[in-house]
């Protein structure tokens, strides 16, 4: 082994310096073999030479000190034994060999096709419609009076605004993170993050009136509060920055919290309430023309025959109270 590789992170991109003239002098000073340029690493703060059996390490920094592998370094040469993490005031590098191992490339998704659903400009106009005309079709059903097309406009600029910030939110993230702006990832993220509660709200509906119950809608409802934003957001960080699975989980946990403290408190409020008020009718307000359902309709008559006898039980009842 005859040559190191010096690691360096600045602003989230790793940079590599090749050590091959020995000894080798990082620090501050403009004289040093490889300058670093931050403010807690000594102008001399560190020197890597070769012996005998390797390479060593020695400490030249009386300020703020060198740590390898999180031990730190005295003033006398340690071997050097790679791969190795160093620590300079502040500033964090690894030290590694020519010949370690590199890991696999990572291919690029396509941007093209039916699967390109985050690369893509034409699935992300796409969306963008989609998401619109949705939203613009469920204010004109929800309008009880007819307008004129002005009015449902002003209903619609809100969802364009918060679209398009969503969008632009991501994509500076991206900016300060990757250097890169990644606007077209991000626009697909926020037409998904608007469209989807949506769907599934239809999706619900349905399940409500096959079943004959209203637990499907909530259960979808709520399951879409907590888990869109975190799996949206892994999605965007494991396909368009490549982010290992377990720090893209860890990410998108971390940034959707707010929002899930926010959806987790106001769930408890809803199921505190619904001791103190009236407990809504069991049945979903989203009837069907197809009449689609698993339990079989009930009858005029046999409505009126279970009323009856609900009816009769609940007199008889009053009657025993009032002559108790």
């Amino acid at each position: 082994m005859e040559k190191l590789i010096l690691e360096t992170t600045q602003r989230g991109v790793k940079s590599y310096h090749k050590l091959e003239h020995f000894p080798v002098i990082i620090g501050r000073a403009l004289d040093s073999d490889v300058i670093v340029p931050d403010i807690t690493v000594s102008g001399s703060h560190l020197k890597i030479d070769r012996n005998d059996g390797g390479f060593e390490i020695q400490c030249l920094s009386d300020e703020n000190g060198t740590r390898l592998n999180g031990v730190k370094l005295a003033d006398t040469p340690v071997l050097l034994a790679t791969p190795a993490d160093i620590r300079l005031g502040d500033f964090k590098g690894r030290i590694l060999s020519t010949d370690v191992e590199l890991p696999p490339t990572r291919i690029r998704p396509a941007r093209h096709g039916w699967f390109s659903l985050l690369n893509s400009p034409c699935w992300a106009v796409f969306l963008v419609i989609l998401t619109i005309l949705a939203n613009a079709v469920g204010k004109y059903i929800s309008t009880p009076v007819t307008q004129n097309t002005l009015a449902y406009v002003n209903k619609i600029l809100p969802v364009v605004l918060l679209l398009f910030g969503v969008a632009l939110l991501i994509s500076s993230v991206s900016r300060l993170s990757s250097h890169r702006w990644a606007f077209v990832p991000a626009l697909s993220i926020a037409s998904l993050f608007l469209l989807l509660p949506m769907l599934f709200g239809y999706v619900g509906d349905f399940l409500n009136y096959l079943l004959t119950t209203n637990w499907p809608s909530e259960l979808i409802q709520y399951s879409t509060k907590l888990l869109l934003l975190p799996l949206l957001l892994l999605l965007y960080l494991s396909h368009v920055h490549y982010v290992k699975f377990w720090p893209a989980v860890g990410i998108a946990v971390l940034v959707s919290m707010p929002v899930t403290i926010f959806f987790i408190s106001d769930l408890v409020d809803q199921i505190s309430s619904r001791g103190s008020f009236s407990v809504a009718p069991s049945f979903s307000n989203s009837l069907s023309s197809m009449d689609i359902r698993v339990q079989k309709t009930q009858s005029i008559d046999e409505f009126l025959k279970e009323s009856q006898s609900v009816l009769d039980k609940k007199v008889n009842k009053l009657l025993e109270n009032a002559q108790e």
